[in-house]
């Protein structure tokens, strides 16, 4: 807990969880194959393990919306609005270029048709890219919840909640929209 009494464990938890993904997916990866040398009998605790890793996640990310729901102070909004927003953003990018790095190596690289990726590998990249953009909804809340904060304190207007409402949920300007409802939220910017 900070001095003013919020607590930022569960942003950074979710962060960290979300950044685990990769070295947890390599690891599952890597023991299935050992699990599947030993056995059939042996692949329900991956299915466990994997089970675990994405409830873990999703109880996480729902927690942390519905604790933007609750009365915070401006800094800890603001605090939490960050964490969130550029945590999930970078691993985001991270998790992104390992996938496509990934299924361009599965796919093989250039196919026989002249074209490096088939309409199969690029639907399973676009459904990474929206899972993950679901992975990312924790922090729109609290975007959500400073919008209104700002909104009740008369910092922004009718079109300015509706717009950064929207922002909110679009990539990359739902970042620079952080930014500046941070400094919104300090009385910096104008």
């Amino acid at each position: 807990m900070s001095r003013n009494g919020f607590a930022f464990g569960l942003q950074t938890a979710y962060v960290c969880l979300l950044g685990a993904m990769i070295p947890i997916s390599a690891a599952l990866i890597w023991s299935a194959d050992i699990l599947d040398f030993l056995g059939d009998g042996t692949m329900g605790l991956l299915n466990i393990w994997a089970f675990v890793y994405c409830a873990a996640v999703f109880i996480l990310g729902a927690v942390n919306i519905s604790r933007a729901f609750r009365p915070t102070d401006e800094r800890g909004c603001a605090i939490s609005l960050l964490i969130l927003k550029f945590g999930t953003a970078a691993v985001f990018a991270l998790e992104f270029i390992v996938s496509a790095v990934m299924l361009m190596i599965v796919n093989g690289g250039a196919s026989s048709g002249g074209s490096a990726l088939n309409a199969g590998v690029l639907m399973l990249a676009l459904l990474l890219a929206a899972l993950m953009w679901l992975l990312m909804l924790p922090g729109a809340f609290w975007g959500l919840r400073a919008v209104r904060i700002c909104r009740e304190s008369g910092r922004i207007g009718s079109a300015g909640f509706l717009l950064h409402s929207l922002l909110q949920f679009v990539f990359i300007a739902d970042l620079i929209d952080a930014v500046y409802l941070k400094l919104r939220l300090q009385g910096a910017a104008k």
